[in-house]
């Protein structure tokens, strides 16, 4: 059956599906799928900054009254960062008809200054694109001997007080103050340090341990607390809702 993607605060965080055996109706004279099975999984969810405790769903049915139906945990592959979670209901569904599937879904924060909430999105683009395009930029940003781009001080300096000392320390000169990382830190990396520094908001990156080394360097307390919960091994599958959501 088709798959619907589920939105929370502009982000599709979950998958959601049925499946169940089609058979024939001879008095209908139609398929009918009887006690669809509903999946729901949530992938990825720690980076999110929050974990799902319970779901509820139900299938609208206008003719009979609506029983929401507690989804269970299912494990089906080991050592996956995905929550997948199904509910048998009693239903029998028409191939012809479409069906709505309604979900209560019951979230709480574990990272504890990292949540979602309603604000203007492209306050954060906007920021950031005001330091891609050097929209008064007042710092170069330097990796080893290479430059790299060019930011504004007074942001590095209210998201991270190490870099407030540092460029406080610089005298005024002629020239921009720079700020300088190591050559060992990629590129990429450097950028989404920045990038989160300009809009709270985390980029999935290969190399989490090289983001947080950067994030404890310059306390960036946020960032590095996203990274350590990222960093942490993934549990067996029988641990999976005692361990993995557990931060």
């Amino acid at each position: 059956m088709p798959t619907c993607l589920l939105k929370y605060q502009n982000c599709n965080i979950c998958i959601a599906y049925l499946t169940g055996e089609s058979v024939w109706d001879n008095q209908c004279h139609g398929f009918f799928v009887e006690n669809p099975v509903i999946h729901l999984s949530c992938i990825k969810h720690r980076s999110f900054g929050f974990k799902v405790e319970d779901v509820y769903c139900y299938i609208f049915d206008e003719d009979e009254e609506n029983v929401w139906l507690k989804m269970e945990t299912k494990y089906f592959q080991k050592n996956l960062d995905l929550l997948h979670l199904t509910a048998t209901s009693t239903s029998c569904l028409s191939d012809k008809r479409s069906v709505t599937v309604g979900f209560d879904i019951k979230t709480v924060s574990t990272i504890g200054n990292y949540y979602w909430e309603m604000m203007d999105k492209h306050w954060l683009k906007d920021f950031w694109a005001a330091a891609t395009n050097r929209m008064l930029t007042d710092v170069e940003i330097f990796i080893g001997t290479v430059k790299m781009m060019e930011v504004h001080r007074i942001i590095l300096s209210a998201r991270s007080p190490v870099l407030n000392a540092s460029l406080n320390k610089i005298s005024n000169t002629a020239g921009k103050p720079i700020v300088t990382f190591g050559a060992e830190f990629d590129a990429d990396i450097v950028k989404h340090f920045l990038r989160f520094i300009y809009t709270g908001s985390f980029k999935t990156t290969d190399n989490v341990q090289q983001l947080g080394k950067l994030a404890t360097m310059y306390q960036v307390e946020t960032l590095k607390n996203v990274c350590e919960v990222l960093s942490a091994e993934p549990p067996d599958a029988e641990k999976l809702t005692d361990s993995l959501l557990q931060l």
